[in-house]
């Protein structure tokens, strides 16, 4: 009896192992290196998983008889959220449902643990119940895409490695952590899940592998209905074309009253979103993305696989090496799989880059392709597979640069060094793998004032020259007697430096007063968010500083300090300049 409990557990073992280890990787490298999150329910998240709490908690996902100029009580809560958008006289959710379907067993078990009648379904727990739900399905993403890369004959080690790559090389790493809760991972475990059976159902014509297939599909639309386009996945998950061609008559011809029962499936699966719809506006069909859509005529094709903006293959790099696969299907004149990968590459591509916002807002990476990812790397291991051992450690090896890459751009993005939405070439490469203090918000700084403005008063300031860990105070000055009779709400300093990439100096503005000790102001800053043109070259910078708001006093006081910690500073030809905004 116990040899075969021992037996079973050894068995279930050697199933997940891969799985369950890269998982214990992932939790260290999130841990170790990447750092806490601020909060993993904001943006995107908040409508994907506003259903739940709106659902079962507030009770006010039923509005199709009540428009919102009728009842402003159960509208509260969904007109203080920007994921809702109006439609006709109601308001609708604009996410679809399946995310919140997928999250919803690790929502029940929060609510019924909870139990606080004054719940509302964003306290840590319910947070904390997204990024679980979302690891699951990652374990899930990871055990099917082994299942299929093990259908296809691919070595097991091979196989560990395209996980691991999988994990750490790509924006999975994000959107497994920082960003739990948008739908990517949740994609990408009902897609490698619909390629498996898929697969299978070509290769053996099966009709319980066809109608997995169903189900799959189903919740692949069901979570983002845009990716309906994986269907053109099929001749190339096929095989060939007779595999191809083969399983199309089965339908057809042999399993006809099976295609009947999987459409079935299909459509009860949809049909989810329908109802939540109809709960919602009283409408079954809606295009809830109102005011958004695509313009299949100018499609920004260069700029979603290569600009510094957002650009796939940028924020991605091992997605490059992934298509060595595709090109030894050329090279070994496997024509239908290279055909066919093209193929479905190229619908794709020209999909997501008619997207009105080719760089789908605030995110790292090109994150509409992050459930994608599984069709990169099934030629990527077929290359490898293929290959003899000295071009596959040559190969691994290389692979292996872009972990260190992704893992150090993951914490870039998390800590404000990447900015989330205007990247370009320059920037990218001035915070290239820079991980220190002095990077925070260098991307994020505004150098001009963002308001018409007046300027009041002008203060030189006098040239400093620090060495290492010096302090110098560079400015201290009654407010009243550099602004007598007038109010400044903004203050600009230009200076020169060298804007050394590698120092940490820092200056401290400070408005207080000195009688009460009331701080009405203090920032703090490194001294190369101030550079203009680049890094590394003397030039004059500038800092801007706004919404300043104090008690104009005679004990009122302004304080300008330098810090020049690790390297020394030098500061010219400074200028204080005090503005009123309108």
């Amino acid at each position: 009896m116990i040899q075969s409990v021992f037996r079973s557990l050894f068995s279930f073992f050697q199933l997940i192992w891969m799985e369950s280890l890269l998982l214990l990787l992932f939790l260290f490298t999130v841990n170790n290196y990447i750092g806490d999150v601020e909060s993993k329910v904001n943006a995107d998240v908040i409508g994907y998983y506003d259903y739940l709490p709106s659902a079962f908690i507030r009770h006010d996902l039923v509005r199709k008889d009540i428009p919102y100029q009728e009842d402003s009580a159960l509208y509260k809560h969904v007109n203080d959220k920007s994921i809702y958008v109006s439609y006709r006289d109601k308001i609708i959710n604009k996410y679809p449902v399946g995310t919140a379907l997928l999250q919803s067993p690790f929502f029940a078990f929060t609510y019924f643990k909870d139990g606080s009648p004054k719940m509302n379904g964003y306290s840590t727990d319910f947070k904390d119940s997204i990024y679980v739900a979302t690891l699951t399905y990652l374990f899930f993403s990871l055990y099917f895409f082994k299942r299929l890369l093990l259908a296809l004959s691919i070595r097991k080690w091979i196989i560990f490695v395209m996980q691991f790559l999988l994990v750490f090389a790509t924006g999975v790493l994000h959107y497994a952590y920082t960003d739990a809760g948008f739908s990517h991972i949740y994609s990408l475990f009902a897609i490698t899940a619909f390629l498996y059976f898929s697969y299978l159902f070509f290769q053996d014509l099966n009709w319980r592998d066809f109608l997995w297939m169903c189900v799959f599909f189903g919740l692949v639309v069901l979570i983002r209905q845009i990716n309906v386009i994986l269907i053109f996945s099929l001749p190339f998950i096929a095989g060939s074309w007779f595999h191809f061609r083969e399983g199309i008559r089965h339908i057809l011809k042999k399993y006809f009253q099976f295609l009947t029962l999987g459409f079935t499936l299909f459509f009860l699966i949809i049909s989810i979103q329908f109802v939540f719809w109809y709960l919602q506006t009283g409408s079954f069909f809606v295009y809830s993305y109102q005011g958004e859509g695509f313009n299949f005529s100018q499609p920004e094709l260069v700029n979603i696989l290569f600009s510094y903006k957002k650009g796939l293959f940028i924020y991605t790099p091992i997605l490059i090496l992934t298509l060595l696969g595709v090109i030894y299907y050329g090279w070994k004149k496997h024509f239908y799989l290279l055909f066919t990968w093209l193929f479905f590459f190229g619908i794709l591509t020209y999909i997501l880059a008619s997207w009105h916002s080719w760089f789908y807002g605030c995110s790292y990476g090109l994150r509409a392709y992050v459930e994608f990812y599984g069709l990169f790397f099934i030629p990527f291991a077929y290359f490898l597979n293929e290959m003899n051992w000295k071009v596959r450690i040559s190969i691994v090896s290389l692979s292996l640069v872009f972990v260190p890459v992704n893992v150090i751009q993951v914490y870039q993005y998390k800590s404000y060094i990447l900015h989330w939405i205007d990247m370009d070439k320059a920037s990218y490469w001035k915070v290239f793998l820079k991980t220190s203090d002095a990077y925070r918000g260098l991307l994020w700084r505004e150098k001009q004032l963002q308001r018409p403005s007046k300027s009041l008063v002008t203060i030189p300031l006098k040239d400093i020259s620090l060495t290492k860990n010096q302090s110098n105070l560079w400015l201290i000055s009654s407010l009243d007697s550099v602004l007598p009779n007038q109010k400044m709400n903004a203050i600009s300093l230009d200076f020169e430096s060298d804007f050394d990439s590698e120092s940490e100096s820092m200056l401290i503005f400070s408005l207080e007063d000195t009688i009460s000790k009331k701080v009405y102001y203090y920032n703090q800053f490194y001294v190369i968010h101030g550079h203009q043109k680049g890094l590394n070259q003397w030039h004059l910078g500038k800092m801007v500083f706004e919404s300043i708001e104090y008690q104009n006093s005679s004990s009122t006081c302004l304080k300008v300090a330098a810090y020049s910690q690790n390297k020394p500073l030098q500061l010219k030809n400074g200028v204080l300049t005090f503005w009123k905004t309108e």
